[in-house]
């Protein structure tokens, strides 16, 4: 394997350093970091953090244009200086002094701006203080600062600040009842000692409880759904957080494309105010379809439509149709919003498939009734019952029939701030479900799989983001044969390990795939924007499907290795991907294409 990465890793830096030149030539206009501009852009700084730090921030290396004369060159580094000295600033460094030096290029070379950065001595965070602003209230819960946001030590940056400020706000938001919090961070510098003293001034509206609501706006969304979305009660503390999970809930339903929500100036005479949310009504119906294209699962094509307000309070249904090659399914799913209690969902879904790739042929059909509860913003739990009818084709049990009644029991976290391009947040899910199967055989078996990644947004002009996913799963309780082809494990794919046919990746029968009882997978993308408009990525995958309850590594992990192409429109990326298997078999193709829309994880 080692010897297989290596020879590829060194076949496409000799592809790209012989493409270069004509990359270079043809897409100059297009793609700024192969443009050559006239002059270059020098920071002398012992710290590399800061290098890059300041190399993000100046005006002058950013510009893509040619600076047609010396003095004109000098006026443009100047013109940066304040903003330069006020990045150093931001990251604490209050003492810092920038020279800069222009040097003239001779014949055929390149004029150059040269920034001598001397930081000096990093400040460091000594002491740090609430301060009330009349006329807010005496009487106020605020924080204890050591224990809620300990900073004295760190360094004095405006980072560390506003993180302070934020965190200082929320808990007294949180823990009064006032119309509204406002925290502003300030420093006093001790140049002697290189120290500063953190100060965050605090101003308050009135204390309060919520009274009468009022909602403006709304033609065929019910008032009474909306309400239903409230998170609170009349004559409850008024609370900045609780208006703003308010607000949340209802840009999320989808109902809605603007939301504001006001309350009164001041309390009544009972202490109340009023509280007005003015909204603008989404178009309620959305036609969608979609197109791949993978070596290993041929062309697919996808249509759907969805409602988000069947019976005009919220009821979303929506209808899914998707064919390729090795599988065809459609679905119908129906969601109740505020089921019971305002966090809480109840969703139905149908789904009829016919799915087949190398390990068997299936015919199923499932029914799901499910309710799930939101936690928080992100993260939300479910559970139901279902019931799966197929008919299946393997080499190990020839064709059956299964019945298995299932009660799924999910839970998942969502933080990313980008569903389709992800550059920050987690995104996690963990699935169970104990199997019955109803049909005539004893077959009793649990099915756990579990999937995670999250994202890095690193520094650099290209914008790299470090994508990291793993997933596992086992089957317990029953032996393979007991267990529906279409039920147990695979990996291999282009969600899965790139570079390796669909669900090509298990235990083995006369050199056919039968499914595993347990999976590992794992994959690590970087992720980098040439242009508004163009990326790349570079990724490794790894994982394997294994015959017992547990990933036995014995049985060996399959790695797959590639290169792909970003092209961003206004709702999602375009990805082209090519991944070569670096463990290849007799059996696997020399590589596999695939082309969707959105990141592959």
């Amino acid at each position: 394997m080692g010897i297989r990465f290596c020879y590829f890793i060194q076949c496409c830096v000799v592809l790209l350093m012989l493409s270069l030149p004509f990359l270079q030539q043809a897409f100059a206009q297009t793609i700024p970091f192969l443009k050559s501009k006239n002059y270059e852009v020098i920071f002398e700084v012992v710290d590399k953090k800061l290098r890059i730090w300041l190399e993000e921030v100046s005006t002058l290396r950013k510009s893509e244009e040619d600076v047609p004369s010396v003095s004109l060159l000098k006026k443009r580094a100047e013109d940066d200086l304040p903003e330069l000295l006020k990045a150093l600033h931001s990251r604490g460094y209050y003492s810092a002094v920038i020279n800069v030096n222009i040097v003239e290029g001779a014949e055929g070379k390149k004029d150059k701006a040269i920034y001598n950065i001397q930081p000096g001595a990093l400040y460091h965070i000594e002491s740090e203080e609430i301060t009330l602003i009349p006329p807010t209230p005496a009487d106020i819960k605020i924080p204890d600062l050591k224990a809620v946001k300990p900073s004295i030590g760190k360094p004095a940056d405006a980072g560390v600040l506003l993180e302070g400020a934020s965190i200082i706000r929320k808990y007294i938001a949180e823990n009064n009842c006032l119309l509204s919090v406002d925290v502003k961070p300030a420093m006093r510098l001790n140049t002697a000692k290189n120290t500063a003293s953190a100060f965050f001034e605090v101003a308050t509206g009135s204390n309060a409880n919520f009274g009468e609501l009022i909602i403006n706006g709304n033609e065929n969304v019910k008032e009474s759904a909306i309400r239903k979305l409230i998170p609170w009660k009349k004559g409850e503390c008024f609370n900045a957080s609780t208006v703003d999970k308010a607000k949340s809930k209802l840009l999320k339903s989808g109902l809605f494309s603007v939301t504001e929500i006001t309350p009164g100036a001041m309390p009544d005479e009972n202490g109340e105010v009023a509280v007005t949310i003015t909204i603008k009504e989404r178009f309620h119906r959305t036609v969608k379809t979609g197109l791949s294209y993978m070596t290993d699962e041929g062309l697919g094509i996808s249509a759907g439509w969805e409602h988000r307000n069947l019976f005009k309070g919220g009821e979303k249904l929506e209808v899914l149709g998707v064919v390729s090659e090795l599988k065809s399914s459609a679905e119908a799913s129906f969601t109740k919003p505020a089921f019971l209690r305002s966090d809480q969902s109840l969703k139905l879904g149908a789904r009829a498939a016919h799915e087949e790739p190398a390990a068997y042929t299936s015919d199923n059909i499932s029914l799901t009734s499910l309710i799930e509860r939101e936690l928080n913003n992100y993260l939300r739990v479910g559970a139901g019952v279902g019931y799966r009818l197929s008919h299946v084709e393997d080499i190990i049990t020839g064709e059956e029939d299964y019945g298995l009644i299932y009660l799924p029991l999910y839970g998942a976290y969502d933080s990313r701030d980008d569903v389709l391009n992800p550059k920050k947040g987690i995104n996690a899910r963990i699935d169970g479900a104990p199997y019955f199967d109803t049909l005539g055989s004893d077959a009793r078996f649990i099915r756990t799989v579990a999937n995670a990644s999250t994202y890095f947004s690193l520094p650099g002009r290209l914008e790299p983001v470090l994508a990291v996913r793993g997933a596992l799963g086992s089957i317990n309780g029953a032996s393979t044969s007991d267990i529906p082809a279409d039920v147990r494990l695979y990996a291999g794919g282009g969600s899965s390990v790139r570079g390796y046919g669909y669900q090509e990746l298990s235990p083995e029968l006369n050199g056919e795939p039968i499914g595993g009882k347990s999976l590992m997978e794992i994959s690590t993308e970087v992720r980098m924007k040439f242009t508004d408009t163009f990326g790349g990525a570079v990724f490794l995958d790894g994982g394997n499907a294994f015959e017992n309850e547990y990933p036995d590594f014995k049985e060996g992990v399959r790695w797959g290795a590639g290169v792909g192409i970003r092209y961003y429109t206004g709702f999602g990326p375009l990805r082209l991907d090519v991944a070569m298997p670096l463990d290849k078999r007799t059996s696997d193709s020399s590589y596999q294409l695939y082309v969707s829309l959105g990141q592959a994880f």
